[in-house]
């Protein structure tokens, strides 16, 4: 009885054990692991193709893990890892760059030949399992390319017009090898090339695009193409020990011709100004493009060729030649030639526009074909009697005839009450007006009578938007050695007056002062004179313009002079006779070139005076 209690007891006991203390139930063995080594052949060689293995290894259950590279006889060469901590079930990746750490620590390197990657698992009763997965080091093949050009290697365009129709396989073999190079796409073979090679070195085969269709070759359609090379020792003993070496590139046929637009910014240029005209241009895709500058004979007189990151760009040309002088008198055509990445010309080819090249001599003197006339500035400022806003005044006779409103806005806008400003007027709308149109005259509309002057305020008033170019930069504070109080320059000065008033009889907007403040003229004539000494040229030039007064017909004119200095290669000094004028010459030059209707901002001019409505009632 009481060894049946015992026996009771000792159960019981065991039971709470077994309840407190769970047993994983033992097996006997350790799951086996899986390992899968990929690529199975690689080359260690630091070309940067193929340098390394990936050995993945997949645990079922929970274990340590040694990761280690044996030879095919069984005998340890190195570890990948280590036993170490348990790890949990999944899929682990390890690296292997020919690189290992033997039994006594140190690191080795693996030399050509065949391996096996083995996995060790060890769970933590002690019972281990193996796996194992057979690799080579195969270093026969290496710093392989496939290319269609050095700058964009992957791209090709076999489409027969001679550009990088086809791909060249370049390699380097260490070993006397048999290479097969085989062309597919799609998961389909469409080409293979083979070349036996009796010494070591770099070697090429060359694909020329072409496919064999329905028993005939063709251009290869556009596409992704895999270039995959096979290189086998042709030594039997070398080719058992080491297999095949492999190499794969990708390469994209692109047969589809890129579209380009292009403009030119002037269509006729005087070298006599140095003035240039710009080819600007918009690709479809990136490329690259070539740029020619043919006279009228056909002949190359200047471009270049430039690559392109992006797809816009211009070509800048000033007139000279590749040698860098200035080309003849006449016409010649800028030539736009573009190729995009794969190779594919533009459909337009080239594409050509035409400028004429003109060689004047400048005159030491000249007149306007057309005068402009004396108006006035009609300033801002609301202490000036004669103002665009006063009631009754232009700008109410116009909005009592038309409806429009532009005495509101001009009171909103154009009114200044700020008395440091009292310079802010509309000289630059009336100097325009002067230069582009003919004098007004007064008009009675609808019972409303319209002075001349009031006519000559509302036609500044639509010219104070316009086109202009400029020569010089308007100088808005900053000092004395900033560039746009010193331009505009002499030189620069000298030519632009000789040429538009003088050759192109036209004549030019300008700003007599360096300050702050900005009074604008119509000028209309010069006379020039000059004396040498050295290489030096002192000049002097004499301006006439139109003057600004109010209720005159036809024009009064004021003379100004100014006095500078020429030297060739550099862009000369103001001076006068006194000394330094620096601070005496024009702050900038403009040609006038169009009206440009206004935008309807604060800063543009009033929107409801138009140039077409002025025309209609007083023209």
């Amino acid at each position: 009885m009481s060894m049946i209690v015992r026996v009771g007891h000792v159960l019981l006991m065991c039971s709470l054990v077994l309840t407190l203390f769970p047993i994983t139930p033992v097996t006997g063995a350790a799951a086996a692991p899986k390992v899968r080594v990929t690529p199975v052949q690689f080359s260690p060689n630091r070309d940067h193709d193929r340098d390394h293995t990936t050995v993945t290894v997949t645990l079922a259950r929970a274990a340590q893990l040694q990761v280690r590279v044996t030879g095919l006889g069984g005998r340890l060469k190195g570890y990948i890892k280590r036993y170490g901590n348990t790890q949990a079930a999944g899929t682990y990746k390890y690296r292997l760059d020919g690189s290992l750490v033997a039994p006594n620590g140190r690191r080795v390197r693996l030399r050509e030949g065949s391996y096996y990657a083995e996995v060790v698992t060890r769970d933590r009763r002690g019972n281990t399992a193996k796996a194992r997965s057979r690799f080579r080091v195969n270093n026969t093949i290496r710093r392989v390319s496939v290319t269609s050009s050095a700058r964009y290697p992957t791209l090709f365009s076999p489409n027969g017009d001679g550009r990088k129709d086809g791909m060249v396989a370049r390699f380097t073999l260490s070993r006397p090898a048999d290479v097969a190079m085989t062309i597919s796409t799609g998961g389909r073979v469409v080409g293979t090339l083979r070349g036996s090679y009796s010494t070591s070195g770099t070697k090429s085969l060359v694909w020329n695009g072409r496919v064999r269709r329905n028993g005939a070759y063709v251009w290869a359609p556009a596409g992704k193409y895999h270039f995959t090379l096979k290189a086998r020792p042709r030594h039997s003993t070398a080719a058992r020990r080491v297999g095949v070496a492999y190499a794969n590139r990708v390469g994209v046929a692109d047969k589809t011709r890129p579209r380009v637009t292009a403009t030119l910014s002037r269509s006729a240029m005087s070298i006599s100004i140095q003035e240039s005209t710009a080819l600007s241009y918009v690709l479809s895709e990136p490329g690259s493009r070539h740029v020619k500058v043919m006279n009228a004979s056909g002949a190359p007189v200047n471009g270049a060729p430039r690559a392109v990151s992006g797809t816009r760009g211009s070509y800048l040309w000033d007139g000279r030649d590749s040698a860098g002088r200035y080309v003849a008198a006449g016409r010649y055509s800028i030539q736009l030639y573009v190729l995009d990445r794969a190779g594919n010309v533009a459909r337009q080819y080239p594409i050509s526009r035409t400028v004429t090249v003109s060689r004047e001599r400048l005159s030491t003197r000249g007149r306007a074909a057309k005068i402009p006339w004396s108006g006035y500035w009609w300033p801002q400022l609301y202490t000036y009697n004669t103002k665009l806003y006063n009631n009754p005044g232009p700008l109410t006779k116009y909005d009592r005839v038309t409806g429009r409103k532009s005495y509101d806005w001009e009171y909103t806008y154009h009114r200044q009450t700020d008395w440091a400003r009292d310079w802010w007027g509309h000289c630059n709308g009336w100097a325009t007006a002067a230069i582009m149109e003919k004098q007004p005259r007064g008009k009675t509309i609808k019972g409303v009578t319209f002075s001349q002057d009031d006519v000559e305020g509302l036609y500044a008033e639509a010219w104070w938007e316009h086109d202009q170019v400029f020569w010089g930069r308007r100088y808005k504070g900053g000092g004395t050695e900033t560039t746009a109080y010193r331009d505009v320059h002499p030189a620069v000065f000298d030519r632009v007056v000789r040429y538009y008033i003088g050759t192109q009889r036209i004549a030019l907007l300008m700003d007599f002062t360096t300050g702050m403040a900005v009074w604008n003229y119509p000028v209309y004539a010069f006379e020039r004179s000059s004396k040498r000494s050295g290489n030096k040229e002192y000049v002097r030039m004499t301006l006439t313009r139109a003057a600004p007064y109010y209720g005159v017909r036809g024009t009064t004119p004021i003379e100004h002079t100014f006095y500078y200095t020429l030297q060739r290669g550099t862009d000369g000094w103001w001076y006068n006779p006194s000394g330094s004028s620096v601070h005496t010459h024009p702050d900038y030059v403009s040609r006038i070139d169009g009206y440009e209707p206004p935008d309807g901002t604060a800063s543009s001019g009033n929107p409801r005076v138009t140039l077409s409505k002025l025309n209609q009632l007083f023209r």
